[in-house]
């Protein structure tokens, strides 16, 4: 996918940075209906068993099928000398900001976060790491609006500029 915006947003410009993010999310939803990514290896390698179908029906509502998608870009091999797919879209080349973003995807963890001190006003919520420890603080708009404090969330937090 080509597209104009491919030159480094400032590190303040959430709404660009978003823009590139958004890009990449496509670039990890077209592969997706490859045999690497369909084959009972893959699905038995995330899900633990073979009757992954089940188990995206039953859990949808939790977006098991986003952290699949996730998971097997950013970790799955299907050989055990083979690259990830997110290896291979590094090597093939990518806009800049779209690099950048996926460079921190990979270097980032999944963890548990509790919601603390959203602000709607300021666009940040503090999120407290259950797994690991520590905080972070988030800038996402939207997200302040809408979250509670106290609420549980599973998400990988990454920088972005």
């Amino acid at each position: 996918m080509e597209h104009k915006d491919a030159e480094i947003p400032a590190a303040d410009d959430l709404a660009r940075w978003k823009l590139a993010d958004s890009y990449l999310s496509v670039r990890f939803i077209d592969p997706m209906g490859e045999d690497r990514f369909q084959s009972a290896r893959a699905l038995k390698g995330y899900f633990g068993n073979d009757d992954a179908v089940s188990l995206l029906v039953a859990h949808e509502e939790q977006a098991v099928l986003q952290a699949y998608t996730t998971w097997a870009i950013l970790h799955y091999r299907p050989g055990k000398k083979s690259r990830t797919y997110a290896q291979k879209m590094l090597a093939e080349g990518l806009p800049e900001p779209e690099r950048m973003l996926l460079r921190a995807r990979i270097g980032s963890y999944p963890s548990l976060y509790r919601v603390s001190s959203p602000d709607a006003k300021a666009g940040t919520v503090v999120l407290e790491d259950l797994l690991l420890g520590g905080a972070v603080t988030v800038y996402d708009q939207m997200f302040a609006k809408n979250i509670d404090e106290g609420v549980l969330v599973a998400a990988r937090v990454f920088p972005a500029g």
